[in-house]
């Protein structure tokens, strides 16, 4: 596969219990964060949260949303088919994954990344604005914080060229990064 790809330049790996363990209270603070936001606004409604199937319903649709927004990344920027696109969950960490068994660009894998974040996010700050409430701000600090794995690979991969080429790790956080094979 190296002869194909070129030689490697650098492996990233993110833990995946370090990840866990900052996820907490990034999510406790952007609750803390949100919850002052929303209960300034004019049209704050401090009603309960809904019933806990609902909200156990909405966060699970939302990691369905997370993963299939990675997918249709690597299907429009980095023009890989649906096939090539595989998910799961690794279940020692909790984590759902969407991979990429193909070769892409570290621009695209950029944007494959921080594409969750960018879509989810937006809307869920939305939501929370339009309609403000305890639950609006819960649900906006558990769709931001959960992209804390992709943002944490975007950052590690900041210093590399946009047109190296990059692999997904199989079984881990993170990918390896490879310099164009040289012409023969």
């Amino acid at each position: 596969m190296n002869a194909v790809l070129g030689q490697k330049i650098a492996e990233i790996r993110i833990n995946k219990l370090a990840i866990n363990v900052a996820s907490v209270p990034l999510t406790l603070m952007l609750l803390g964060g949100l919850v002052t936001v929303a209960s300034s606004l004019p049209h704050f409604q401090s009603i309960s949260f809904p019933e806990p199937y609902w909200m156990l319903l909405v966060l699970l649709s939302l990691i369905i949303i997370h993963e299939a927004l990675h997918a249709s990344a690597l299907i429009c920027w980095s023009r890989i088919p649906w096939s090539d696109c595989k998910f799961g969950v690794m279940w020692k960490a909790l984590m759902p994954y969407c991979h990429c068994g193909k070769p892409i660009t570290v621009r695209a894998y950029r944007f494959y990344a921080l594409f969750p974040l960018i879509v989810t996010g937006s809307m869920s700050l939305l939501y929370l604005f339009v309609y403000p409430s305890f639950w609006s701000a819960f649900l906006s600090a558990v769709v931001l914080a959960v992209c804390i794995g992709d943002v944490w690979v975007y950052c590690r991969m900041w210093r590399f060229e946009g047109n190296l080429l990059v692999l997904d790790a199989r079984s881990e956080i993170g990918c390896d990064i490879f310099a164009w094979p040289a012409e023969e």
